[in-house]
């Protein structure tokens, strides 16, 4: 999960809650771990933030060829 922060907040910045940072506003975390995505859920419930959903780009080849006339 990715989010965005919308306001700066203080939170947790390891599993065990001991070391703390700022996560600030404008930027975007990727939230994959299952003790950062608790706190992406509740950074997004809160308001704080709000989470990118990332569109599946589809690739499409271009063929050139020569064009009569």
């Amino acid at each position: 999960m990715k989010i965005k922060m919308l306001i700066s907040c203080n939170g947790a910045a390891n599993p065990e809650g001991s070391v703390s940072m700022v996560y600030k506003k404008d930027e975007m975390y990727d939230m994959s771990q299952e003790w950062q995505q608790k706190i992406a859920v509740n950074l997004v419930a809160s308001d704080l933030a709000m989470e990118i959903k990332e569109e599946a780009v589809e690739n499409k080849i271009v063929k050139k060829g020569k064009f009569s006339l």
